[in-house]
């Protein structure tokens, strides 16, 4: 068995992270605000709704923090490692969002 002996970097930091012993993917800030932006934007167009590019960012992003949440939960994985995954997953958690806002709202 091989010891990975390299020292864990903080989260955001981008490239391996490690987190309660276990080794993961990281992504970085830059590229979750560009993966959260795309997200964003892809549900933006599925939900047609009119948001800008802000709005766009912070729905991709807690779309991804949603869709992670469902997917780990459902299968016990959320496309870890992949920027397609990861995409696909903030998309589909992106489309949820709006469709809860909406369902506050009162517009579904």
């Amino acid at each position: 068995m091989r010891i990975d002996r390299r020292r864990p970097r903080p989260f955001g930091s981008g490239g391996v992270v490690w987190k309660k012993g276990k080794c993961m993917e990281g992504f970085g800030w830059i590229m979750s605000i560009i993966l959260g932006a795309i997200a964003g934007w892809i549900a933006e167009k599925i939900m047609k709704t009119d948001t800008g590019l802000l709005m766009n960012i912070i729905v991709g992003i807690i779309g991804a923090l949603i869709g992670n949440f469902i997917f780990d939960a459902l299968i016990g994985s959320s496309g870890e490692g992949s920027i397609i995954g990861q995409l696909i997953v903030a998309v589909i958690g992106a489309c949820i969002l709006i469709w809860l806002v909406r369902m506050v709202r009162g517009r579904a």
